[in-house]
């Protein structure tokens, strides 16, 4: 049998048809991790079962391989080896004789005496005989004495009158069969001793498998897909193998094979797996469902599949107009896809209660009406169970309709009944959508919106959620988020976003983002205030940033370390002295050198920020990082220029405007979408520099005013900069 080892997961990409799929890198069908009101229990599914968890992540495939082949299958062989022993083995020693990592002839010895049965004893001896031959490399040669224990596997299928030991000679010999290509032979085994075979047995299912695979190594299609259905729809041990192998690889096989389905209901699954699959498409099979066995579990499926990733491209949208990322394609076919898809639920004459709930639950995420009509009948059709979910959709009505802050308390009275029925999950994606309707209700760039957002962002990010919470801060509004936390009454909403962000912060680092956050507006005082609450000494620099090099970065030069807390207060010291009207160019020149090395460019960045990639680029559709921004850092170096009188000390002062050119140029270049020059490809350094009048007037204005001082002749020769332009 050919298993899918390599499958890859990414997300569903979209397509401009009405009837089209997810295309390229991905599977077709996922939750969207950030909410998800769709419960599985709506169309019979455990929820517990890997199967049909089709989340974002690689881990969904392998979830499934392991949660059947280490956890399922291991418990039920040991059931029905558990029923063959009696009370001779216990489950764990069971567990321990076929399971184990040893041989399983040395783990034996300890039970032969308590088990004392010849039959076994002989069963034992052949399992450990072809155990080598059971795994093999594609294109390995027949091993010497293959067939010998192709015989002996045979004889001990005809000779042996235990029926249970019987059976698993047969799967023994026919995965050897299966393993070294021989799969006529297999089958005709199979055909010999099949009326051995107890149905419904872990022994069934697995010869179920060894035979579909078979068929489909002979490029018997049909008949492999047929069994590949049986395994995914009633097989206990092996569901998956029948999601991955069914394929559909010619038009003549697809109506082979819906000839030979036994009903309606049996077609209703072929169309399901077919769907599954992201190339094929799965409104257009919900559409063929519908028309034969609109009542089968298979229409209530795959309409619940089709959900899920319409529920996804729904916040792909709304993700992408709060980023102002063009989306008029996507926003059509989704639309296309959504009226094809309600034209299906609409004309079903006895609707179940998911059809009911995936018509009303779609207008809700796209902000429309409620239904009142509809709304009505799904009350009446849901049970004692189900009626959560009716009062869920009555409150994401109410919720999409509060277009003001001071309706928090109403929208917590309606959600806490709600959230004590629904399961943790979705308890979380509830409250996470809630929170993120409520932080669109503050202004763009209100610290609130951000820190509500945070919150939503927790719950989903691929990232580690401490770090990727401490990042999320970084640019929020300082003085907003020091009246955030220390806000003494918040609504209910804004509590549990609050408590959420809490916990993923660990001591101390609620002082250290305001801390941040006053550094990053030059406001020392409230600074310094802040990092003299932290538990232990902040962030170090190798490198003292008051001082400057000839490099791009002042990172060179003698080693030594330089904390936060001494830079901020070094910082407001120069600060007060400047705002008292200080005309000593150093105090300036210091000023600035420390304001710009606690930018991206300089030599103590994470002095005013938390994260410092080592390329600069962003996004063109949100502002500039505040760690990027040199303008009053320009202003006090051209002020020290205006004061000082030494000229070899205005050559350094000049230096660093220079510097600064530099970096406006590549943040200029960034603003374009692009990433910046990289000092490790000075060609596209030197061909973004060259078409900027700017920086190539100033590096000619300096040649000409300090060419003639020791500290221009170094700069002139060291500088690349100087040789390019």
């Amino acid at each position: 049998m050919r298993f899918f080892k390599n499958i890859v997961i990414g997300i569903a990409l979209l397509s401009v048809q009405a009837f089209s799929c997810a295309g390229g890198w991905g599977e077709t069908y996922v939750k969207d991790e950030y909410y998800n009101f769709l419960d599985p229990s709506f169309v019979n599914i455990d929820p517990k079962s890997p199967l049909y968890d089709l989340s974002q992540n690689y881990g969904a495939h392998s979830n499934r391989w392991y949660h059947f082949k280490n956890d399922v299958e291991p418990a039920h062989n040991i059931e029905a080896w558990s029923e063959y022993f009696g009370s001779k083995m216990t489950k764990e020693e069971i567990n321990k004789l076929f399971y184990d990592s040893a041989p399983i002839q040395e783990i034996y010895k300890k039970y032969k005496a308590k088990i004392n049965d010849a039959n076994f004893d002989t069963y034992i001896n052949f399992l450990s005989l072809q155990m080598p031959f059971a795994i093999k490399n594609e294109g390995e040669k027949l091993p010497p004495n293959y067939n010998a224990i192709i015989t002996e596997g045979i004889k001990l299928i005809g000779d042996t009158q235990d029926r249970f030991l019987k059976q698993r000679y047969l799967f023994l010999v026919m995965r050897l069969y299966h393993y070294y290509g021989e799969f006529s032979q297999e089958l005709k085994l199979y055909e010999e001793y099949k009326s051995v075979i107890t149905k419904g047995s872990i022994v069934d299912e697995w010869i179920t498998a060894l035979r579909a695979g078979a068929f489909e190594r002979m490029d018997k299609m049909v008949e492999a897909n047929m069994l590949y259905a049986k395994i995914f729809a009633t097989h206990k041990v092996n569901p998956y193998l029948g999601y991955y192998d069914f394929k559909v690889t010619s038009d003549a096989n697809w109506h082979a094979m819906l000839d030979r389905a036994a009903n309606e209901d049996e077609k209703a699954l072929l169309y399901f797996l077919r769907a599954m699959h992201w190339q094929n498409s799965g409104i257009k099979d919900l559409k063929s469902i519908a028309k034969i066995a609109p009542q089968s579990i298979w229409f209530d499926r795959l309409s619940y599949m089709v959900m899920q990733d319409l529920q996804n491209q729904r916040y792909t949208i709304m993700q992408e107009e709060y980023y102002k990322i063009k989306t008029d394609e996507i926003k059509k076919s989704y639309a296309e896809q959504i009226a094809a898809y309600k034209d299906i639920l609409k004309a079903q004459k006895d609707p179940s209660f998911f059809t009911l709930y995936a018509n009303l639950y779609l207008d809700m995420i796209d902000y429309k009406p409620l239904d009142n009509k509809r709304y009505k009948q799904l009350r009446a059709k849901a049970s004692k169970k189900e009626q959560v979910y009716v009062a869920l959709i009555g409150y994401l009505d109410m919720l999409n309709r509060t277009k003001n802050l001071k309706n928090q308390a109403k929208l917590a009275t309606a959600i806490k009944p709600i959230l004590s029925q629904l399961p943790e999950a979705q308890q979380q994606s509830l409250l996470r959508y809630s929170v993120l309707q409520i932080a669109t209700l503050y202004p763009q760039g209100h610290a609130k919106r951000d820190i509500l957002k945070l919150y939503t962002a927790n719950g989903s990010s691929y990232y580690m959620p401490y770090y990727y919470g401490l990042w999320s801060l970084v640019n929020a509004n300082a003085d907003e988020f020091e009246r955030y936390i220390k806000e003494k009454n918040r609504s209910f909403f804004e509590q549990k976003a609050y408590e959420y962000n809490m916990k993923n912060l660990q001591s101390g680092d609620i002082y250290k983002i305001a801390a941040l956050l006053f550094m990053q507006d030059n406001d020392f005082k409230k600074a310094n205030e802040y990092l003299a609450k932290l538990p232990k000494d902040s962030e170090a620099s190798p490198y003292n940033p008051f001082n400057t090099f000839l490099s791009g970065n002042n990172r060179s030069g003698k080693k030594g370390e330089y904390t936060q807390k001494k830079f901020a207060k070094v910082m407001l010291e120069l600060q007060q002295k400047i705002k008292a009207g200080s005309k000593d160019p150093m105090d300036h020149y210091l000023y600035a050198t420390g304001l710009y090395n606690k930018s991206w460019f300089g030599s103590f960045p994470m002095s005013a920020t938390l994260y410092r990639s080592v390329y600069l680029s962003f996004s063109p559709y949100e502002s500039l990082p505040k760690s990027t921004d040199l303008s009053l850092a320009k202003k006090e170096y051209e002020t020290a220029l205006q004061y000082a009188h030494k000229k070899e000390f205005k050559a350094k002062i000049a230096y660093q405007l220079l510097k600064i050119d530099l970096a406006n140029a590549f943040i200029a270049h960034v603003k374009k979408g692009e990433w910046a020059p990289h000092f490790g490809y000075l060609k596209e350094m030197k061909e973004v520099l060259q078409k900027d009048s700017n920086f190539n007037n100033n590096i000619k204005k300096y040649k000409k005013e300090y060419a003639d001082t020791k500290y221009g002749k170094e700069v002139i020769k060291s500088c690349a900069s100087f040789r390019f332009f």
